[in-house]
């Protein structure tokens, strides 16, 4: 999930939705308005969030954002950003290793308005997000017992996660006078690389194929693209 900052208003859409928002989503959707940039003045703002996580580590999270009139009443730009340390806490059961889960979030958005005339107004943003998650936040447990195998809040195995978002959107609005006739493209790219632990699937092949007391903790790298265009 994007993190949440330089937000206008945050709607509840009810359900079902067609092509409009969410694109087939049944049980309704959570929109998102991001704020546009201010034609008539500068306005800014810097925050910066911190806190623990019980059995883990620190988190620490900064956003700030800038918007600022080019031409008064013409032409408009914003940039905003965040970045994101979040502590982990799953500790490695075998290495010893502490708060193996921990990861890190960073991103932008650059936002540009432009008021051609009184009745015709064009709005492009260009939104960057990334993600890496040193391991997922699991404990390994035994399929027979039901217990964790290494105790509370451990695993053997850390299985990181990079994700990669991009967005470009151009939104074009005509007042006609008795209704407003509103254009909007964007473009989105998602990219997804996981690395999973499948001892548990083939590990049992892994040891009969591996010398003696070889390691047998077997790792599944996958990627995941999707490229989305909606008009």
């Amino acid at each position: 999930d994007a993190s949440l900052y330089d937000l206008e208003q945050v709607e509840v859409v009810r359900g079902p939705q067609g092509t409009l928002f969410g694109s087939g989503a049944v049980g309704g959707v959570v929109r998102y308005v991001t704020k546009t940039p201010d034609l008539e003045k500068t306005t800014g703002y810097i925050y910066v969030d911190y806190s623990d996580t019980k059995s883990g580590g620190n988190n620490v999270l900064t956003k700030g954002s800038v918007s600022v009139p080019v031409i008064k009443d013409r032409l408009a730009v914003s940039a905003s950003g965040y970045m994101e340390d979040a502590g982990g806490f799953i500790d490695n059961g075998l290495t010893g290793e502490e708060d193996i889960d921990s990861s890190d979030y960073w991103g932008g958005k650059l936002s540009a308005k432009f008021a051609v005339s009184d009745k015709v107004t064009l709005v492009g943003n260009v939104i960057h997000h990334e993600a890496e998650f040193d391991s997922a936040s699991y404990e390994t447990f035994d399929n027979t017992t039901g217990e964790p195998i290494f105790g509370d809040l451990q695993t053997e195995f850390a299985a990181p996660r990079d994700i990669e978002f991009d967005l470009y959107s151009l939104n074009a609005s005509i007042d006609l006078g008795f209704a407003d006739l509103v254009s909007i493209k964007s473009d989105q790219t998602i990219k997804i690389v996981n690395v999973s632990d499948v001892t548990l699937d083939f590990g049992a092949t892994a040891d009969a194929l591996a010398p003696a007391g070889a390691p047998h903790s077997l790792a599944l790298r996958a990627g995941d693209d999707s490229d989305r265009f909606t008009q």
